[in-house]
């Protein structure tokens, strides 16, 4: 029993031993590791130093290439706008050239003309006596040019003037207006009053003609009544068109048929209410051109 005991201490006395022995060589594994480390980081550092003063020289580097790449870029541009005024005076001073060559050129071609003058003057220096005499003849053929031009503008007046009154001729023109009123009554016993409200009907007449150069055929006239307000009496939807291109309203209106013979015409106006008193106005319109007008009066 005691021999058990001993051996059993000393295999766990050779245990321990073992597992000393184990402990310090990781402990000196440990060690020479951490030195291997620092000796690395050390160096890494160094390096690290190193590096980063060249990366410094090398900015600085840079940056004195930039500056000087930057100069140069100042000084191509300088070159560049001082090579664009140059040629921009170039192109100044080759038109200038131009310009001259040109007038060179235009004041040798008035030499000669002044040469060619000169040789011509020389020439019309003798015949300057013809020369007066063709001058007076100018003048005197100029006022009878005046002359003929006065007498023709004459004659187109005193023309256009015929051709006026060739058209004033070849219109109608209406004659002898009478205008009356009659009250209607029985049968037989019509008769003419000149008073508004006894006024039943108006009869305007008058006679149409015009002179030779008037062309015969049909006209349509046109009759216009304004009460004493100046208002058209009666007018319908439809307007006739003057002799200047405006449309206005009439009371009556007919076809004539001229025959170079005086016309007469005849219209009836019927009043289907009583007429206020006043002076009242017929114009007559043929082919829209007014030609005569008339009035009467109603008490």
């Amino acid at each position: 029993m005691e021999n058990y005991r001993e051996k059993r201490l000393e295999r766990q006395s050779a245990t321990r031993k073992n597992a000393a022995i184990v402990i310090g060589v990781i402990l000196l594994l440990s060690i020479v590791g951490n030195i291997i480390l620092l000796v690395q980081s050390s160096r890494m550092s160094d390096e690290k130093d190193e590096l980063q003063a060249e990366k410094e020289v090398v900015i600085s580097e840079k940056e004195k290439v930039e500056e000087s790449n930057r100069q140069y870029r100042e000084e191509i541009e300088a070159v560049n706008r001082e090579k664009e005024e140059l040629e921009e005076k170039l192109g100044e001073m080759e038109d200038e050239i131009r310009a001259k060559d040109s007038r060179i050129a235009q004041l040798s071609r008035e030499a000669a003309e002044a040469e060619d003058l000169r040789n011509k003057l020389a020439e019309y220096e003798n015949l300057e006596e013809d020369y007066e005499e063709l001058l007076e003849e100018r003048e005197k053929l100029a006022q009878d040019l005046e002359d003929v031009k006065n007498r023709h503008a004459s004659l187109q007046t005193e023309h256009d003037q015929l051709l006026e009154r060739k058209e004033e001729a070849k219109k109608l023109y209406a004659y002898n207006i009478c205008v009356k009123n009659r009250q209607l009554r029985w049968i037989c016993s019509d008769r003419y009053v000149e008073r508004a409200r006894r006024a039943d009907q108006t009869f305007i007449d008058f006679e149409i003609d015009g002179s030779l150069f008037a062309e015969s055929g049909p006209r349509t006239v046109h009759v216009v009544l304004y009460d004493p307000a100046n208002n058209v009496m009666y007018p319908g939807e439809e307007t006739f068109t003057l002799e200047d291109g405006t449309e206005s309203e009439y009371t009556k209106t007919r076809t004539v048929e001229w025959d170079q013979e005086p016309a007469h015409v005849s219209f009836m106006v019927e009043h289907p209410e009583r007429l206020d008193d006043g002076t009242y106005l017929v114009e007559v319109y043929i082919e829209g051109r007014f030609v005569a007008e008339g009035d009467f009066v109603l008490e």
